[in-house]
């Protein structure tokens, strides 16, 4: 007579059973306290990490356009409240724009009035 699959020291079921619980414990251990990352989450780290070396670079030159500008005006902009003020008053005097740009970038901005008012 033949015995149940459970009876068997390998059954096919418990085999499949064991690979899978393998594969799960060995993703959850990566993925969680291995630091493994995905194609994604890695893609936005690498696109995060180059718009913070394009602001670690641009910064300066923002902020030595802001110190060759008129005392009045840095005065002015630190009388400004709230960083959305500040940002635009950065933009609307052109210390944003960069060399061989005609528009003044944003996170150029913000960065440089905090980088201005930390001064």
């Amino acid at each position: 007579m033949v015995g149940k699959d459970s009876d068997r020291p390998w059954a096919p079921k418990q085999m499949v059973c064991s690979a899978v619980a393998g594969v799960v414990a060995t993703l959850l251990v990566g993925f969680v306290w291995g630091d493994w990352t995905t194609s994604g989450s890695a893609r936005a780290m690498a696109e995060e990490a180059a718009q913070e070396a394009v602001l670690e670079q641009l910064v300066p030159i923002c902020v030595e356009q802001a110190k060759a500008a008129p005392a009045e005006d840095l005065a002015a902009l630190k009388k400004e409240k709230g960083s959305w003020s500040q940002k635009k008053f950065v933009k609307d005097k052109g210390w944003a724009t960069m060399p061989g740009s005609s528009l003044p970038a944003d996170n150029i901005a913000a960065s440089c009035a905090e980088a201005i008012l930390k001064a």
